[in-house]
């Protein structure tokens, strides 16, 4: 049977997830998503919307074009409109290797703070979005 969600998704957390982090799924089965990581070749799937624990199931935003998100940054972004790469644990950072997947419209003191960024999406070889 086939199935449709628009904007947010359950899935079971595989290890134990903050509020505004970028996962991935964790595996083939499609049923849990860990943190996406900085050196990662797996495509993003969305950002956490709440906090939760190994096992427990978590609400996830899918990562789309037509909104902006609150994402968590791993360090000081001191100007606005800076392009963004993942770094880990379902972090962003203003500088780093990869393709740029969000840009920021605020700035961000240091780590843990979350700031509205908008979605970037580079194809890939492998034709994954976002990663």
């Amino acid at each position: 049977m086939s199935q449709y969600n628009e904007g947010v998704k359950a899935f079971f957390a595989g290890e134990a997830l903050a509020i505004n982090r970028i996962v991935r799924l964790e595996s083939a089965d499609g049923d849990s998503v860990v943190y996406a990581d900085e050196y990662d070749d797996d495509v993003i799937l969305g950002v956490t919307k709440a906090t939760a624990a190994a096992g427990a199931h978590v609400a996830v935003e899918l990562f789309t074009p037509s909104k902006t998100f609150k994402l968590t940054v791993s360090g000081a972004v001191s100007a606005e409109n800076s392009a963004l790469y993942l770094d880990d644990d379902g972090k962003v950072k203003n500088s780093g290797n990869g393709d740029v997947i969000a840009i920021n419209l605020e700035t961000a003191s240091g780590d843990g703070a979350r700031i509205e960024c908008v979605p970037v999406f580079a194809h890939t070889s492998a034709g994954a979005i976002g990663s």
